[in-house]
């Protein structure tokens, strides 16, 4: 019952962000709502504490890219409410497969002839950030019209299909 929650939850969540770049407040507040009800009523005061403690850790580790505008809201509130139900535990595993299938995502974008642009957009990025110039930092940030933007709701429902798929929980 967990797994087709979990599933049917980052599925429609991955879906949204490929289709509109966007990932809806109440599929993420439903899904942590959920995942958090049932780990409480299965698991007692201890499953509501891991299940808690992996919706802080999913917030947490996002939310410094969303600050720099490197990520947006919905990925972040998407890993808070995967942490939500795959608890503290399990949510660095997946953050992790979804890191290196966004990475291989990206590289397949290089790969179709923008490698200097993406370069010189890091660079520009990096420096800017370094130095607080804030103009720079928005006009590559994902807000930006010019931007190739990465759906990582995607990323983490196919890392998420991975970790159902091969059992990797460590519930």
């Amino acid at each position: 019952m967990l797994s087709g929650l979990i599933l049917t939850g980052v599925t429609a969540a991955g879906w949204m962000d490929y289709r509109s770049n966007r990932i809806p407040n109440w599929l993420v507040l439903s899904f942590a709502l959920s995942a958090v009800i049932f780990h409480g009523l299965t698991g007692g005061w201890s499953g509501l504490g891991l299940s808690l403690g992996g919706l802080g850790l999913g917030l947490v580790v996002l939310f410094p890219l969303f600050v720099i505008r490197a990520m947006g809201a919905g990925d972040v509130k998407l890993l808070a409410a995967l942490g939500a139900a795959v608890t503290y535990k399990n949510v660095l595993i997946i953050l992790l497969v979804a890191a290196a299938i966004a990475g291989i995502m990206a590289l397949m974008t290089v790969w179709r002839g923008s490698l200097l642009q993406v370069l010189f957009n890091v660079k520009a990025m990096v420096f800017a950030t370094l130095s607080g110039d804030r103009e720079t930092v928005r006009e590559f940030s994902i807000d930006s019209e010019q931007s190739v933007g990465i759906p990582f709701g995607v990323s983490l429902a196919l890392a998420t299909w991975a970790f159902v798929i091969f059992n990797w929980s460590r519930l």
